[in-house]
C-alpha cells in the first residue's frame, strides 16, 4: 500500500562483512519506522549500483526513499556451524574450568550445553524452578519453559546423570543465597545471554579450539543423541524434541556426519 507520499520501494541490498555474508531485504516503508540500529561496519550495494559506506549514508537514503530496513540471518552453511567436541576436547574443558575461579558454576554451564543441548538463552535464562521438584533438590528432568527458551521451543529434557551431580553441587555451594536463576554472578541474579556467549569463546580461546563457540556443546549433544537414539528404540524426531527444533531439517543440519559409519552401513545393506 503506497504512502501519501509515494509508492514503496522494493531494492535488494549485499551486505558486505568479514565476519559474513547476508542479503537485507528493503521494502519500502515511512521513514519514521527506519530501525535506529544496524550492527557492523559494512558496505550496502543498492539494486541501482549505488554504495552506503556507513549507517549514517544507509538512513539518509532510507529516509529520502521512504524505506525500511528489514534484516534477514543469513543460512548457516555447514562450514560455519560451530565445531563439536571430542570426548578428549570434553574432558580437557572440565580439567580447565575446576582450575578457574568460578570452578563450580562454570562446570555447570558447559555441562548444560554438553549434557543438555541448551542454548546460551537458555542457559542464561534456565531458573531454579524448572530443574527442581517439591523437596527443592535437582529433580530428573529440565522442564524449559517457552520464556526462557528461543520462540515457542521450551520442552522436557531427561537429566543427565552428570548434570545432575553438577547443579546439585552448584544448588548445594550456594547455599542462602540461591537466587531464582541458575546461573548468577557476585554482582547479579542472573547473566546474559551474551555473557554465556563471552564465557564460551574465552574457553575455547585459551584451549585453542579453532571454531568452537557457545553452540559447541549443543551440536556435540545433539551428534550423539542421534547416534545412539535407535540403540534405544528411538528415532531423529526424538531428537527433534530434545533440541526443540520446530523443522526436523534443522535438526539434521546440526547432526555431524561420521564418514566410517556410513560405510559401515553401506556394507550391512
Amino acid at each position: 500500500m503506497p504512502t501519501s507520499q509515494g509508492r514503496w520501494r522494493h531494492h535488494q541490498w549485499r551486505y558486505l562483512s568479514s565476519a559474513r555474508n547476508a542479503e537485507l531485504s528493503v521494502i519500502g516503508r515511512a521513514c519514521a519506522e527506519v530501525p535506529h540500529r544496524i550492527a557492523g561496519s559494512c558496505v550496502f550495494t543498492v539494486a541501482t549500483g549505488a554504495k552506503l559506506t556507513s549507517r549514517s549514508t544507509l538512513f539518509e537514503y532510507a529516509r529520502l526513499n521512504m524505506v525500511l530496513i528489514l534484516t534477514e540471518r543469513p543460512t548457516m552453511s555447514l562450514g560455519r556451524q560451530a565445531k563439536t567436541l571430542t570426548k578428549g576436547q570434553a574432558e580437557a574443558i572440565l580439567g580447565f574450568l575446576l582450575k578457574s575461579r568460578y570452578p563450580i558454576r562454570n562446570r555447570a554451564i558447559f555441562l548444560l550445553s554438553l549434557k543438555a543441548g541448551l542454548r546460551a538463552k537458555e542457559i542464561a535464562l534456565l531458573s531454579w524452578e524448572m530443574i527442581t521438584d517439591a523437596d527443592g533438590q535437582v529433580g530428573q528432568a529440565i522442564h524449559l519453559q517457552n520464556k526462557a527458551s528461543k520462540g515457542r521451543s521450551g520442552r522436557i529434557i531427561p537429566m543427565n546423570g552428570e548434570l545432575k551431580s553438577a547443579l546439585q553441587d552448584l544448588k548445594d555451594h550456594l547455599g542462602p543465597k540461591v537466587g531464582k536463576h541458575v546461573i548468577s554472578t557476585e554482582r547479579s541474579d542472573r547473566v546474559s545471554p551474551q555473557t554465556i556467549v563471552n564465557m564460551f569463546s574465552r574457553w575455547y580461546e585459551v584451549l585453542g579450539f579453532t571454531g568452537c563457540s557457545s553452540h559447541s556443546g549443543r551440536r556435540t549433544f545433539i551428534t550423539n543423541a542421534a547416534r545412539r537414539i535407535s540403540a534405544v528404540g528411538g528415532s531423529i524426531r526424538d531428537v527433534q524434541e530434545l533440541a526443540g527444533h520446530t523443522n526436523l531439517r534443522t535438526t539434521q543440519r546440526y547432526i555431524d556426519v561420521d564418514a566410517d559409519a556410513q560405510r559401515k552401513v553401506v556394507q550391512m545393506l
